[in-house]
């Protein structure tokens, strides 16, 4: 139960329960007409899967890791997930691999650790792989 303890959520549209408590968060997964896409709410940014192949594949993913503090269920979250099989792949290792989150983190501003955070990432998928990703932008409230 959720509202009994924290809870690290991992997968998108897949995961009700990622898209239903992001609901209300600058950086959401949403439909960018028939491709899935991560909007920003507030910057009006939008970054959706371009080029994909009849079989579902895209040359490139973007993920949202996102971490609160005390969520809509009073607990601290965690929730990570990409747009397609291999961005969800790389978040879940980001979040076990403490070199990748140093290195994703050491990106943002020191006052991030005490805060709510959400970070959205992007990657190239190349054989199957994702590359490292790189941050395409962050909100810390």
């Amino acid at each position: 139960d959720l509202c009994d303890s924290g809870a690290v959520l991992i997968g998108a549209f897949t995961n009700r329960w990622t898209m239903e408590l992001m609901k209300g968060l600058r950086y959401r997964f949403a439909l960018s007409g028939e491709n899935p896409g991560v909007i920003d709410t507030v910057g009006r940014r939008e970054w959706a899967l371009r080029g994909r192949t009849d079989d579902e594949n895209s040359s490139e993913d973007y993920m949202i890791v996102t971490r609160l503090q005390q969520a809509r269920t009073g607990r601290f979250l965690v929730a990570a997930a990409g747009l397609t099989q291999y961005g969800t792949e790389e978040t879940g290792r980001i979040l076990a691999s403490p070199e990748a989150l140093t290195s994703i983190l050491s990106k943002l501003p020191a006052n991030w650790r005490t805060r709510n955070l959400q970070v959205v990432l992007h990657s190239e998928i190349l054989g199957g792989s994702p590359a490292r990703p790189e941050v395409a932008a962050w909100w810390i409230w």
